[in-house]
C-alpha cells in the first residue's frame, strides 16, 4: 500500500502539537516530511499540516493540496484550527481571581483583526467587566503596528515602562508564549519580584521555555495536543473526501499547570492566608481541610465561608487542585512511576491518583505523560 506523503511545516517547535501529529502518523499510512526552517516551495504530495503560511508560500503550492493550518488564512483548500481564545481567557481570569488577585494585565505585540478571530485580551476585558475590574493592556507596536518595526531595545523599554506603572500585586497573562522569557527578564530588571509583585501565567506550555525561566512559569496546557489531533483527523478526512467543517472545532481540553511564577495568593484576611499557606506547604502529606482550619485557628465552617467569599472555591477543591497540579508537573518533568508520584502528592496509592486525575481531566496520568511527549 502506498503511504500518503504529508508535509509538516512549523515555524516553531511546538512540543505538544508535534507529539499529537507524530502519534497519529504512527497509527496511519502517513509518511511525514518535516520542515522547520525553510518552507519547501512548490512541494507536492497528499496534504499539509502547518501553523502559519505566508501568502507567497501558499501561492507556490498546488491549489489541489488540502492544507490544515493553525491560522486565520482563508482559501478554498485551507482549513483552519483556531485556538479557543474565549476559553483560555476564562481560565486565566478565573485562575487569578480565585487566588485573590484584583489587578490584571497583559502584553501583546499589536492588535490584529481577522474575520471570526477572537482576540484573547478582548475576551479577558469582557470577563473582567463582571467583577467591575479593568485590564491593563500594552500593545508595544501600537494598535496596528503603527510604530513600524521596533528594535528589541525599543520593545524592551516600552514593556519595562508598562510594568513599572502597574498596580501591585498584579496578575500578568502572556497570550503568546514567545514573550515569556522577555517578560520574566523585564520584571526583574524593573526591580519587581515574581510572583510577589507580578504573577506570570503563559498561554501555552512549552517546557523548553516555561521550565527554564526563573522561576519556572505557570502555563495553560493541553490545547496544542488537542489542536494537533483535530488537525491530523481533519487532514485524513479531507484526503479521503469526507466532509470537514471550516473552521474546525475549537479545543476545550485545557488546564493550568501551576509553577513558582504564580505560587502566591493575594489575600488580605490573615486567617484565610494561614489556612491556604498550610495547604500549600503540606499538600504532599495526608492532611485534610480540618487540619488547615486548625492551623488557622478557625472552625471548618469558618474556613469554608471565608474561602467561598474570597476565592469562590471550597477548601477541598483547592487542596485537590494543588495535588493534581503537582502531579502533572512530576509527570512532565520526571520519569518516576505513578506510585511514588502519588505519594509525593498526598495520595495513598497510584489507583487513588488515577481516579482523581480522570475525574478532573478526563484521561489518565499515563495518557497525560504520553501526550506531553514524555515517554519514560
Amino acid at each position: 500500500m502506498t503511504r500518503k506523503r504529508i508535509l509538516l511545516y512549523l515555524d516553531r517547535s511546538f512540543q505538544e502539537l508535534k507529539s499529537a501529529i507524530f502519534n497519529y502518523a504512527e497509527q496511519t499510512d502517513w509518511q511525514l516530511e518535516v520542515a522547520t526552517i525553510h518552507f519547501p516551495s512548490r512541494w507536492h504530495g497528499d496534504g499539509i499540516l502547518t501553523d502559519y503560511l505566508e501568502p507567497e508560500q501558499f501561492e507556490s503550492l498546488s491549489k489541489d493540496i488540502p492544507i490544515v493550518a493553525r491560522s486565520a488564512f482563508f482559501a478554498p483548500n485551507v482549513y483552519n484550527v483556531i485556538g479557543n481564545m474565549r476559553y483560555s481567557a476564562q481560565l486565566a481570569v478565573e485562575y487569578f481571581y480565585n487566588r485573590g488577585f484584583r489587578h490584571f494585565a497583559t502584553v501583546e505585540e499589536n492588535r490584529q483583526y481577522y474575520p471570526g478571530f477572537q482576540m484573547i485580551e478582548e475576551e479577558m476585558e469582557r470577563l473582567l467587566q463582571r467583577y467591575h475590574l479593568p485590564l491593563h493592556l500594552l500593545y508595544w507596536s501600537g494598535e496596528n503596528r503603527e510604530y513600524g518595526k521596533l528594535s528589541y531595545e525599543q520593545i524592551y523599554e516600552r514593556v519595562c515602562s508598562f510594568l513599572r506603572g502597574l498596580p501591585l500585586p498584579c496578575a500578568l497573562f502572556s497570550p503568546n508564549i514567545s514573550y515569556v522569557p522577555m517578560l520574566s527578564r523585564a520584571i526583574k530588571d524593573c526591580g519587581l519580584k515574581i510572583p510577589n509583585d507580578i504573577a506570570l501565567l503563559s498561554n501555552g506550555d512549552e517546557p523548553d521555555i516555561t521550565l527554564h525561566t526563573e522561576p519556572p512559569t505557570s502555563a495553560i496546557a493541553g490545547e496544542l495536543y488537542e489542536i494537533g489531533v483535530l488537525m491530523a483527523k481533519a487532514l485524513d478526512d479531507l484526503i479521503a473526501g469526507r466532509p470537514v467543517p471550516n473552521p474546525l472545532p475549537q479545543p476545550t481540553n485545557m488546564t493550568i499547570i501551576t509553577r513558582q511564577s504564580t505560587d502566591i495568593l493575594s489575600i488580605a484576611d490573615p486567617r484565610l492566608y494561614r489556612a491556604i499557606n498550610y495547604l500549600r506547604q503540606n499538600h504532599a502529606s495526608s492532611i485534610s481541610i480540618v487540619d488547615a482550619a486548625d492551623a488557622a485557628g478557625i472552625s471548618l465552617s469558618q474556613l469554608k465561608l471565608l474561602m467561598r467569599r474570597e476565592l469562590q472555591l471550597s477548601p477541598g477543591k483547592f487542596l485537590k487542585d494543588l495535588r493534581l497540579s503537582h502531579a502533572r508537573e512530576l509527570l512532565l518533568k520526571t520519569d518516576q512511576p505513578l506510585e511514588p508520584i502519588a505519594r509525593q502528592c498526598g495520595y495513598s496509592s497510584a489507583a487513588a491518583l488515577i481516579q482523581a486525575f480522570k475525574q478532573a481531566y478526563g484521561h489518565s496520568p499515563g495518557s497525560e505523560r504520553f501526550r506531553q511527549g514524555n515517554r519514560p
